[in-house]
């Protein structure tokens, strides 16, 4: 990223999102052992490489506007740039807490309930927050 911007630091921590879901999911199977937890770290890594194979597809080069001199000179230039794995990942995992927490909260009809609609409505929208936040940072980075 570059250090004149003021963004640079957050974007780049946004673009991390896939990388601390990862790490946290792996541990929670690790401890945990949930299915649920399961099937999403196996849904990840399928849609990463599903990009794999699309990137090779498609072939994409990135874009000649990019911040090329920011990259350091050991790095790969040329490998395609689209679709991102960490953008793809991460709108998963925003698609899958929607559907998540849509389930979830189909069955709510008493008031005692509204805290708990309150929180996974909240986190459903934070994940989606954060999906956006990463692919964004993955174009302006």
């Amino acid at each position: 990223y570059d250090e004149e911007d003021p963004l640079g630091e957050a974007f780049a921590l946004f673009s991390l999102f896939p990388v601390f879901l990862v790490c946290s999911l792996s541990t929670l199977v690790a401890f945990n052992r949930d299915l649920r937890v399961c099937y999403v770290l196996l849904c990840l890594l399928l849609t990463t490489g599903g990009c794999s194979i699309v990137k090779r597809i498609v072939a994409q080069v990135f874009a000649e506007h990019t911040n090329h001199h920011l990259r350091p000179e050991t790095s790969e230039l040329t490998s395609p740039g689209m679709p991102s794995n960490h953008s793809a990942c991460s709108a998963y995992v925003a698609f899958f807490a929607i559907l998540f927490a849509k389930r979830r909260l189909a069955h709510i009809t008493s008031s005692r309930c509204y805290i708990r609609f309150v929180e996974r409505l909240c986190l459903a929208l934070a994940t989606c927050v954060v999906s956006s936040m990463c692919a964004y940072s993955r174009v302006r980075l």
